[in-house]
């Protein structure tokens, strides 16, 4: 589902860290290990994580030793889902959290938000719904000079239609009960 670009370096972990690589220009013989796979979705059978787990004494059934049509999304990175918090932009607290896939520093906002959202659709769908999220709405716009003559009549008809119409069920009521209760 997701691969990064041909110029990848892999690098085992624990790996040290160290803020003087920064003053460093990096070296680009050192990024030729091309693409690799960032997530992957396993879909298929698979097996349990309880499978051979003793039950507890309870009347709940024992879990099923496999799923049949089970999907299994991966992510090689755990902050891939996880939101920075605000340390640089003054109109927003500090410390307060910025939408998923911002980059507070570069100012840019990545798809991690879509990406996440479309792999849960698909994964949870049956229905069709990435085809909904996917479809554009064209909005039609009023025609402007008609909307400008018809102006006044539209805001008055909304102002007191709610309240015509809200004193007309009020004395149909009264007359109503009026009748029930006369005799």
């Amino acid at each position: 589902l997701l691969v990064t670009s041909p110029y990848t370096r892999r690098q085992a972990t624990p790996g040290s860290v160290s803020l003087a690589t920064l003053y460093n220009e990096p070296d680009q013989t050192r990024y030729q290990e091309g693409p690799a796979a960032a997530a992957i979705l396993l879909e298929g059978a698979l097996p349990s994580f309880y499978a051979n787990r003793i039950s507890p004494k309870t009347s709940v059934a024992a879990p099923k030793a496999a799923a049949t049509d089970a999907k299994l999304l991966v992510i090689s990175d755990g902050d891939f889902m996880k939101n920075q918090r605000n340390v640089v932009r003054s109109d927003i607290p500090r410390g307060a959290p910025l939408p998923l896939g911002f980059d507070q520093f570069t100012g840019q906002q990545f798809g991690n938000a879509d990406f996440l959202l479309n792999a849960l659709d698909y994964m949870l769908d049956g229905s069709g719904l990435i085809a909904v999220r996917g479809r554009e709405v064209t909005l039609r716009l009023l025609d402007s000079p008609r909307a400008d003559e018809n102006r006044g009549a539209w805001q008055g008809g909304n102002a007191l239609g709610p309240i015509l119409l809200t004193l007309l069920l009020g004395a149909g009521y009264r007359w109503l009960r009026k009748c029930t209760f006369a005799k």
